[in-house]
């Protein structure tokens, strides 16, 4: 396109070149004739004059005939690039008309944006001051159960504390119990045998004031029958002579189980009062 333009200029220039070529050749051609008219005779310059003129005339018919060529080829050159100027222009016209669309599009977008941000702010700010607020309200109430949970914790803890002394007291009692009801028991199979120690001389004593009064004892036989003697508790008037420590027995037993009752009974209450101060809690 820059070259067809250029060659159109130089071609231009060198037809308005051949144009004052063409006027000096006219004006010297007009200068001649009135030279010849007024010389009258001038023949020699009149045939040189126009031997030049004819050479001017005919380079200037050639001269016409290349600028006429020239023009018909920049005329084409000049239709075929106006037509692609134009062909270009409308597809240029074309995109340009999709970027002002998509342009619109996108500064429609940017609207619906700005709107939906707005909106959006408009719905999150109170969400936001809502879940600040119940954050706060969470806090202070899992602040508050964890000092409820300390301090029922502590109590619960001071509970059993509490509560395995009165059961380490109550297995110490009831250990003493059954030692002391060991205790009895040996005293016990110790009064039997004192028992069957103290009817032995009471029937050895007996038999012999009987005998001595020339009695035979009710249901006596010899050893070596084998016979079944009355025993001093089956005899009339028969006081057991070991009632003493079977007393001190009696009252050693009721002492602990009385211990052991009221040791129970703490224990109970306790557990009570324990109960009732969780329910509290």
């Amino acid at each position: 396109m820059k070259e067809l333009k250029d060659e159109l200029e130089r071609v231009t220039a060198e037809k308005d070149a051949l144009k004052d070529e063409l006027e000096r050749v006219i004006a010297a051609k007009d200068a001649l004739l009135t030279a010849q008219s007024a010389a009258n005779g001038a023949d020699e310059l009149n045939a040189v004059t126009r031997k030049e003129f004819d050479d001017l005339s005919k380079q200037l018919a050639e001269m016409n005939e290349k600028i006429s060529s020239l023009e018909t080829i920049i005329r084409n050159d000049m239709e075929e690039v106006e037509q692609t100027v134009f062909v270009k222009t409308v597809d240029i016209e074309e995109e340009l008309k999709q970027l002002g669309a998509s342009i619109d599009a996108t500064y429609k977008l940017r609207d619906e944006v700005a709107d939906m941000k707005v909106y959006l702010k408009a719905k999150v700010e109170p969400l936001d001051e809502r879940l600040s607020s119940l954050g706060a309200m969470v806090r202070n109430d899992v602040e508050e159960l964890e000092k409820k949970f300390t301090r029922r914790l502590a109590a619960t803890n001071d509970d059993v504390d509490l509560l395995m002394e009165k059961v380490e007291m109550t297995r110490s009692a009831n250990i003493d119990r059954h030692d002391f009801a060991k205790e009895l028991e040996l005293a016990g199979d110790a009064d039997d045998l004192l028992d069957k120690e103290n009817s032995k001389a009471l029937a050895g004593e007996n038999h012999e004031l009987l005998m001595m009064h020339g009695k035979t004892p009710k249901n006596y036989k010899t050893p070596n029958n084998k016979a079944t003697v009355n025993t001093p508790r089956q005899s009339p008037g028969y006081s057991a002579p070991t009632k003493c420590s079977t007393l001190r027995g009696d009252q050693r037993l009721k002492s602990v189980l009385a211990t052991s009752s009221e040791q129970n009974s703490s224990v109970s209450s306790t557990l009570k009062y324990n109960t009732h101060s969780t329910k509290q809690a």
